[in-house]
């Protein structure tokens, strides 16, 4: 009978223990919420490294929330200072402490060095050594602008690319652009969709970076400290349509402007009316006497586009020395328009025919256009200037061109290859009568 009393006591007196107020449980949450707010007050410091509204917010709201734990919850923290578990909490505390301060400290030395590791095998993230001998030699500020949105994909990789180049030598200094908010600079340097989005100025060179990667922004960053700014020269006095005519039709602006975002800087030249100089009166009495003309040394570049009238002799002359000694020639012909222009690309190796590609696909009805106007695709030899045409491209009353001699070297020591060819359907009328063209055996049947 008394055993039975004993255990109904030790049972009664389980029962009977106090259990945890609202106020104490409240205060257990209270307390978890200020550590995770001061765990989280030191990771934002560390990423950003300021002391703002939002980290001092963090801090004082964590300090509150532990302290109304302390104050409702003081007798569990009597019982557990006065347990075995005290020493092994004070240890976890400490422990805690020192290597949040490690990592604290650590941070803060790595922010005020510009020094960088490179842990990758291949040494991804490091610049080549001909980078960093460019950049060690750099004695001209630069200035890289970048024309990239917030939205897009590559824009989280601009700052990374760039900084590796202004840690290396601070004269390179960086700006990332949104278009949207500044179509000023999107106009001053004439930033495209397609185009170079990254422009590296030098005092008043610029040069164009075409993407991200270490060799473009390199060669633009050489280009602009060296001063060697390519220049095309576009011929002119011919009737040829006007570089800055960007409301017809037949108007070069759009080309002009896109050789001006690639980097190029694009200029008139003229051998029938040469702009005037101090010197010009020499310079005539020189060119009478010698009875030629000549391109300047200087000039690398020449567009000879849609000449509505027969070039000189002399200047054909000249401009077949221009090619002879290594000058680029980028000719367009005008259909039914002999120029003169065609006995220099024969000496290349390049028959221009006195016809007009016709392709009657319907094709070309549905989208809007004639059969005067048929498209083209490159070719199958691989090719730099057609290897980026991913869409396929129109042209309108377009002469044929054909190669004389394939495999064989031009008089002027030249290989043609072809780049552009015209559809299956397609033909070179040579006897267009009152707007009709009937295919036949007089026309260009073949390699139009």
């Amino acid at each position: 009978m008394s055993n039975q009393n004993r255990v109904d006591s030790k049972f009664s007196g389980q029962r009977t223990q106090p259990r945890a107020s609202t106020l104490s449980i409240v205060g257990r949450l209270t307390g978890a919420i200020g550590m995770v707010l001061l765990v989280s007050m030191l990771l934002t410091w560390i990423l950003t490294q300021t002391i703002g509204v939002f980290l001092l917010s963090k801090l004082i709201v964590g300090l509150l929330g532990v302290a109304f734990y302390l104050l409702t919850n003081g007798d569990v923290f009597r019982k557990v200072a006065g347990g075995r578990s005290m020493g092994l909490l004070v240890m976890t505390g400490a422990g805690t402490i020192i290597v949040l301060g490690l990592v604290v400290v650590a941070n803060y030395v790595a922010s005020q060095s510009s020094k960088q590791w490179d842990f990758t095998r291949e040494g991804i993230h490091t610049l080549s050594p001909q980078t960093t001998g460019l950049l060690k030699r750099l004695d001209k500020d630069v200035k890289i602008f970048a024309f990239y949105s917030r939205t897009e994909a590559a824009y989280p990789l601009v700052a990374d690319v760039l900084g590796k180049y202004y840690r290396m030598n601070s004269r390179v200094q960086y700006e990332v652009i949104d278009p949207q908010l500044r179509p000023d600079l999107v106009e001053q340097y004439k930033i495209t969709d397609s185009g170079p989005r990254l422009v590296v100025t030098a005092g008043i060179e610029e040069a164009r970076a075409k993407s991200l990667t270490e060799e473009e922004i390199t060669q633009a960053i050489m280009q602009a400290v060296s001063d060697t700014t390519k220049t095309i020269y576009y011929m002119t006095g011919h009737g040829e349509p006007a570089i800055d005519d960007g409301e017809n039709a037949e108007g070069y602006k759009n080309f002009a402007d896109a050789l001006v975002s690639e980097g190029f800087k694009i200029s008139p030249l003229s051998f029938v009316n040469p702009p005037k100089k101090n010197d010009s009166r020499a310079l005539n009495l020189d060119a009478s006497r010698e009875g030629s003309l000549k391109v300047p040394n200087d000039v690398s570049y020449i567009v000879v586009a849609g000449s509505k009238s027969s070039l000189l002799e002399p200047e054909l002359v000249a401009l077949k020395d221009f090619v002879s000694r290594g000058g680029r020639l980028l000719v367009l012909v005008e259909h039914r328009i002999q120029s003169g222009i065609e006995n220099l690309l024969s000496d290349v190796g390049i028959e221009v025919r006195d016809d007009l590609i016709v392709d009657p696909n319907p094709l070309n009805r549905m989208i809007g256009l004639g059969p005067a106007a048929p498209m083209v695709i490159p070719t199958e030899e691989e090719h730099p200037i057609t290897k980026g045409l991913k869409v396929t491209a129109v042209v309108s009353t377009a002469r044929s061109l054909g190669i004389k001699a394939i495999g064989a070297k031009s008089k002027l020591d030249f290989s043609p290859l072809a780049l552009l060819r015209a559809g299956e359907s397609a033909w070179g009328e040579t006897n267009l009568a009152d707007g009709m063209a009937e295919e036949d055996d007089g026309d260009t049947l073949e390699d139009v």
